[in-house]
Formats: structure tokens, sequence, C-alpha cells
């Protein structure tokens, strides 16, 4: 066997993912000084990722203030990221300090953030924010980020590789090897005795540095807004050696279901009837039921209108009737008693009156909505008329689903909307593992909480740090001469990666696990250990079993046929194992040290809810896997640095290039 045999690329940055992150990051390196012969972008679905798919109300993009009279600066931001414990203050001020050139950078590619007649970029106040730093373009920010930054890459004219699944990274004297398989045609079966013809669908890029874009581990859930198209690859880069950070804290919120949707801000805040129904009962005979957890019609009306822009679930806000029981009611109506739950926009709750809505609400919620254009009168007195009418943009994007907000109601359930952890990245967001850099949602950047828009904001920010550090500093892009490799270690390692696959393909019939099996198990074992609820009990006697698992994967996995499909679903199965194996070791050392109730999640022991444990917020809960065990450790959070910043200094150190170190 030949290299030539293989489809096969010498380049020294090669990018995974095609998300905003991702694109961003080819961007920042061609700005930087780098050439777009020497980055490459694969991508598994070019278009696929949530970046395109998914939104709000209005999507919001998390910045520094740029409007209004209320006074905020980088270290107030950074503080308010790190008051949801468990963050690193220096990554904190990087993103406060670089969101306003990020933010302006989407606004130069066309992105139309909306200013006022003056310039102002007039923000709102969103989840987890103390100002009003929250800016968005509609329902569908980050999908017209994504196309601003597409259409810059292709003008750069760099090269984009779709339908590749890059599935293994392996070192390589001090270079990189990346295996992937192309997906193009899902449907072409490999037979067992045909290497030749599954060695032509590897696809090998040989790199200096990778920075991966993959997004969020959105299969292990039984429950998801992500949309469909989306996976995530967390597992290629735990594989590899890649340490993780709070795959602890993770981001739950309601959503609807048939169309995979976030059902937050406005559509919260224009007050609609929470219904719940049998699975075999029609809507005729579904019933208010958040109306017997509530004291009063103000408490219920007030729970609901804040779930517009508190929405991710937060155990802070169960106690006094907050807003996040009503996601702990959705979550027993759906989960624990399998009923279905419906929003309903028809009518309003309890069938009070418009006027009686006024009354009861809170006096800065009444507000709120008659400064959005909504009074008293009869002409708002349903939720689809002050939806509308708020926010028409919300409305239309249902109906471009065949959803009709008018005419049905929408089913919902408390759903994974972002894993707040990921992979741990230094201030360059590089990873433990030299020369690879984490970018987007499949870093850990975040806490226990995060404000609103700050994983879009995290995202862009990560992409410039890791273009900075690999152009400008001790990564060398080679301008003309390729140095020479050597061959037949390259072909050593592809044929021992290609024989592991072919394993595969021959079918095992004593075996009674197949991939579609073991994805049904991974998502009820992260229904009971990683969900809003979470057992303390029995975790930690089934990781070591779930270990061994991992290793014998490819030994024991089998295969209902031999498609490119199947092949690629036994792959991303078994990233997506070696992804919830982890997530569970993260969770276990923290229930090990007594973690309690805190962010996303109610732990639960003998019954009980547990408290939460403060101290374990001055801590980032750190997971490696050396290929055959997962090992967890705390990491003290570093705190926000506060330098001299003395200009001339800056000035010198900027100009000679040694403020990237």
């Amino acid at each position: 066997m030949k290299l030539d045999n293989y489809e096969f690329y010498d380049v020294n940055t090669l990018v995974i993912g095609s998300g905003a992150a991702g694109l961003n990051s080819v961007i920042h390196f061609i700005e930087a000084g780098g050439n777009a012969n020497q980055i490459l972008l694969v991508t598994d679905q070019l278009g696929g990722g949530t970046s395109f798919n998914a939104g709000s109300d209005k999507q919001t993009y998390y910045k520094l203030s740029l409007g209004g009279d209320m006074p905020d600066d980088v270290y107030q931001m950074a503080n308010t990221y790190c008051k949801g414990g468990s963050m690193h203050g220096d990554i904190a001020l990087i993103e406060s300090a670089n969101s306003v050139r990020e933010f302006m950078h989407l606004v130069s590619l066309g992105v139309p953030f909306p200013t006022n007649k003056y310039g102002e970029y007039i923000g709102y106040k969103t989840d987890n924010d103390p100002l009003q730093r929250a800016s968005s373009v509609g329902p569908l920010t980050s999908k017209v980020m994504a196309q601003a930054l597409l259409k810059r890459v292709k003008e750069l004219e760099v090269k984009i590789l779709d339908h590749i699944y890059c599935f293994k990274i392996l070192d390589i004297d001090s270079r990189k090897l990346v295996i992937g398989l192309k997906i193009e045609n899902l449907s072409q079966v490999i037979q067992p005795d045909q290497l030749d013809t599954l060695t032509q669908n590897i696809v090998v890029f040989l790199v200096d540095n990778i920075i991966a874009a993959t997004g969020g581990s959105s299969c292990i859930y039984e429950n998801s807004v992500y949309p469909e198209s989306q996976w995530g690859s967390l597992g290629l880069l735990i594989d590899y050696g890649c340490e993780t950070q709070n795959l602890t804290e993770s981001q739950f919120g309601l959503a609807s279901t048939d169309f995979r949707w976030n059902v937050s801000g406005t559509y919260q805040q224009a007050i609609p009837t929470y219904l719940s129904a049998g699975s075999n009962e029609s809507i005729d005979s579904a019933s208010e039921f958040l109306n017997n957890h509530f004291p009063s019609k103000s408490k219920l009306l007030d729970a609901i209108f804040l779930k517009g822009y508190q929405w991710p679930f937060n155990v802070e806000r169960i106690k006094n009737y907050g807003s996040s029981l009503i996601d702990l009611l959705v979550f027993k109506e759906t989960t624990e008693k399998r009923r279905k739950v419906f929003l309903d926009y028809t009518r309003n709750p309890q069938n009070l009156s418009i006027t009686e809505i006024f009354k009861l609400i809170d006096i800065k919620h009444a507000n709120y909505l008659k400064n959005s254009g909504i009074d008293g009168s009869e002409e708002y007195n349903s939720p689809i008329k002050r939806l509308k009418k708020i926010n028409p943009k919300a409305y239309q994007l249902y109906l471009s689903h065949d959803i009709d907000l008018e005419k049905e109601p929408l089913v919902i359930s408390l759903c994974i909307q972002h894993c707040n952890g990921g992979i741990s990245g230094n201030i360059w967001w590089e990873s433990s593992k030299s020369g690879v850099f984490v970018i987007g949602e499949a870093n850990g950047s975040h806490g226990v909480h995060r404000p609103g828009g700050a994983a879009l904001n995290s995202g862009q920010v990560g992409g410039l740090r890791a273009s900075l550090k690999i152009v400008h500093n001790n990564y060398k892009i080679r301008k003309s001469v390729i140095p020479s490799i050597d061959s037949s270690k390259i072909l050593k390692i592809l044929s021992d990666y290609t024989g592991k696959i072919s394993q595969i393909l021959i079918k095992k019939t004593t075996i009674s696990e197949n991939p579609v099996q073991l994805l049904r198990a991974i998502k009820s074992r992260m229904a009971k250990y990683g969900s809003i609820k979470r057992a303390a009990e029995g975790l930690h006697s089934e990781l070591d079993l779930l270990m061994k698992k991992i290793v014998m994967y490819f030994n024991e996995i089998s295969l209902t046929s031999t498609s490119i499909g199947d092949i690629l679903h036994a792959l991303r199965v078994y990233d997506a194992f070696l992804t919830h194996v982890a997530y569970l070791e993260s969770i276990n050392l923290y229930l090990s040290e007594n973690g309690g109730s805190r962010g996303c999640y109610l732990v639960e022991k003998s019954g009980k809810f547990l408290e939460n444990t403060p101290r374990l917020n001055q801590y980032v809960v750190k997971t490696i896997w050396n290929g055959s065990e997962f090992s967890s450790h705390l990491e003290n959070v570093r705190k926000i640095p506060r330098d001299s910043n003395w200009f001339e200094i800056i000035w010198k150190e900027y100009e000679n290039g040694s403020w990237i170190d």
C-alpha cells in the first residue's frame, strides 16, 4: 500500500468544524498574516451545525455595553462571568476585553446589529446579566453570523473540504496525523474483504496545528434542542488526550420539540398558557397544570414573564415560586408522568383579560410590555397578539416551519441547550496537548452560570486568540519548502486504523449490542446522572465497567450492515460513548466532594435534594483519558488579572510581539 492510495493533505493548520467559531478562526488566521494555502477547513456537513440551525426569540450576542448612560468596563463584565462560579478569571477578562473587537468584526462583515440614529448599539438585559449588554439581529443571529463569516472565508479562497468525518488524531514525530472518513455517499457498501475500497474512503491530514470547533455533545441526551444534524466530536479530542473542564455544567431550558427551538425571551414575555395532557389525550382535555403550584395568579404570571430572560433552568430560582419552578414542573409532567406539555398562544392563563393581567403582574413587567407597545386594550388580549406586536419575527419563524401559533399549541419539553464545559484551554484556547486549540462550544471556558449570548462571543474570541497564537508565536508557518515525511510511519498508522474499522465490518452475531442500542443506553444513563435531576448514588459502581467497554468497543461492536452510513454511526457512537463517560467521571468527582445542587441541576440523595456546596465554586473539575481509564481532580480557579497596564510598556510589548506568550 502506498500513501498515494489515500487522499492526503499536508498543511500547517487544520480547522475541524464549520460553524461561526471555526469560520472566524480561518478569517483571523489570514488577517494575522497567514496564507490561504497554509490553512484548511474540514467539516462533516457545511451548514449542518448549531450556528446555522439554532436560535431563540431574538438570539443574543453578549458584549461590553456600547450605548446608553449605564457605566460598564471590562473588569465589570469579567466579574459578571466569574460570579457564576467555577470560571477562570483570565479567560473571563479576555472574553470581556475582546468582545467589542469581535462584535465590530462581525459588523464589518455585514452582520446587521441594530443601532440608534446616533450609532449607539443599544442593548437589552439577558440571562444572568446585571446590565443591558445583549444585542441581536433576531431569532437567527448565529445563522446570520455564520453566513457572513462563510462568505468572507470563500472570498479569501480558503479550501473547504465537506462531508468528511474526522475520527482520530495521532502524533507522528513533531507533527499530528488526523484521519477522516468520506461520508458523502452514505449508502455505499464496504465489503469486509475489500480494504482497498475502504482506503479510498479515508482522508489523511498531516498538520502542525489543529483548531477544533466541533460544537457541543448534543447526541448524548434524550431531550435536546440542538439541531438533529449536530452531533459534536468532543470524543475525538478526549481520545487524543486533551484534558476536559467543567463537564459537570450544562444548560437546560424549555424548547419546542416538533421543531427544535428555544422558547425564551418574547415567547414567555407574551405570557402564554401552559397546558398538560396525557399522551393519548387530545388538546381539548388538557389542563392548566401550573395553577395548582402557585399561591396566586400574580405569582404565576410573574414567573411566566420572568421565564423570558431567566430562561435557563437554575436551582436558585425554584424557591419562592421563582421562574425555574416552571421548568421543574414541566420536567415532572413530561419525564416522570410521561404527559405532553404545550404552550398555547391563543388564550391567556386562567382566561384572564388583558386588563386583569396588567393589574396582577409586577409593575416592572407591565412597564416592559407598555414600552414594547402593549397596552391594556382588547387589541392585545391574547398571547399571540402580544407576541406578534413585540417580536413578529418570532412568530414568523415557527410559521416558516409549518407551525402556526395562531391556530395550534406548541409542544415543549425541558431540553439540553448548551454545554458550559468542554476541553480545557489556556489563555490562547490551546488545550493540554500542544498545538491543539479548541474553540466554540467544544471549549470549556464557561462556569456554572453564564450570561445569555456569552457563548457566541466566546466562540468568536476563541477563534481570534487561537489564530493569533498560531501565526505570531512559536509556530512557524512554512512558506515554501515542505519537509520530508516518513511515509512508512504514516502507512503503518493508517494500516492499524483501517484494520480497526475493518473489524466492525465483520458481523458478530454473538454480540448483542449495536451502535443504536449503545446510543440509547448512553442517553438513558445521562438522563439518570447528567440531567437536571442527578442521582447521587450508584454512579461510581458503573464507571469501571464503562471504561472497560470503551477499550473493547471496536472488538465487540456489531453492525446491521456495512454501509458508509453504518460505519459513520459506529464511529460517532464511539465518540459519544467516550464523551458521556468523561461527563459521568467529572460528575462523579463532584459528587465525591459532596457537591450539592447548583446551576442547572438538583442532586438527589435518599429522596432529598442536597443544598449547594459554595466552596466548590472556587474550583473547576478537570478530567483526562489516558487510553484505558479516566482520572479527575479539582483545580483552583485563576483570579481576574490586575496588571499595571502602563501604556509605554504595553506599547513596546505589542510592537515586539512579546505580548503573545
